[in-house]
């Protein structure tokens, strides 16, 4: 612990990280390249260190990389720091790609680093704010032994979590963190277009949800998602739900296929729980399916 950190892309998650690793001494930032010596500069100041530069030549070998650039780049960010030299055996090298394993730095792996991928299952929307929220945060880490033991004690250093995830098995995790966290941005986007056109502005539908939101999330944690699912579709009110489609289709065909598409989903869980009758799952079925 304690090595010299260079860092290719440093967006939100990367900030944060680098800002955490600093401050609590795991590792001293070295160096940072991101697509403009401006946003390097904004940050290295908000990290509180490091270099920045303006292109890779100017970087200098150090013992741990991280890659924070879109998926898309990383493969070719891997390429070039081997065939600069810039990379050396024993060296780590990871990235932050939610969907993305540690084989996409297969050329640093073939000249003796190790590698990883590691990423935060966390919001990272203002990098301020995360610093302050990341305690607790789990964070899906795979690769090579020597890179996972390290990076394993980096983030228990800064207060995350580490959840082992199979490097063939990395694309669906994502796909389900998703899922959880940018569909439900989504989903509440949707919800408040429809509460403003029943006359309570999106500040207002924001702010009645907010309770509901933070309760419906703790139940779920605290109690599972079976014990959780309350509403109409859970309790068979097959008239509430024919009254809601059926307004739902004056706002247009979007709103309603969000509805029957998430009810079918949540029908499936109120079957799980064996409280609804066959009947009323075969009418709220037939009602969720469509027109």
């Amino acid at each position: 612990m304690g090595g010299a950190l260079n860092i290719v892309g440093c967006g939100r998650t990367g900030q944060t990280l680098a800002r955490l690793f600093q401050d609590a001494r795991v590792f001293q930032v070295k160096a940072v390249l991101t697509q403009s010596l401006e946003s390097a500069k904004q940050a290295t100041d908000f990290i509180g260190a490091g270099k920045p530069l303006s292109a890779m030549h100017e970087f200098e070998p150090a013992p741990i990389w991280m890659i924070g650039t879109p998926d898309e780049a990383i493969g070719d960010v891997s390429r070039v720091l081997t065939r600069c030299n810039w990379v050396r055996q024993g060296d780590v090298v990871f990235h932050l790609s939610g969907a993305l394993s540690s084989t996409v730095l297969d050329e640093c792996s073939e000249i003796g680093a190790s590698v990883a991928s590691l990423h935060p299952v966390q919001n990272f929307a203002n990098p301020e704010v995360s610093v302050g929220q990341f305690a607790g945060t789990w964070c899906a880490l795979e690769g090579d032994g020597a890179a996972t033991q390290i990076l394993r004690q980096a983030v228990e250093a800064i207060g995350g979590q580490v959840i082992a995830i199979a490097p063939h098995q990395k694309t669906l995790y994502h796909a389900g963190a998703v899922m959880a966290c940018n569909y439900l941005v989504a989903l509440l986007d949707v919800s408040l277009d429809i509460l403003r056109t029943a006359g309570v502005s999106r500040e207002q539908g924001a702010a009645l949800l907010a309770p509901i939101l933070r309760a419906t999330v703790e139940n779920v944690i605290e109690q599972g998602v079976d014990n959780a699912m309350t509403g109409p579709i859970a309790r068979g009110d097959i008239d509430i739900v024919e009254r809601h489609i059926r307004e739902l289709k004056r706002l247009g065909p979007e709103s309603v296929s969000v509805y029957r598409e998430l009810g079918r989903a949540t029908l499936a869980v109120a079957e799980r729980r064996k409280e609804l009758s066959r009947d009323k799952i075969g009418q709220m079925k037939e009602l969720l399916a469509g027109d």
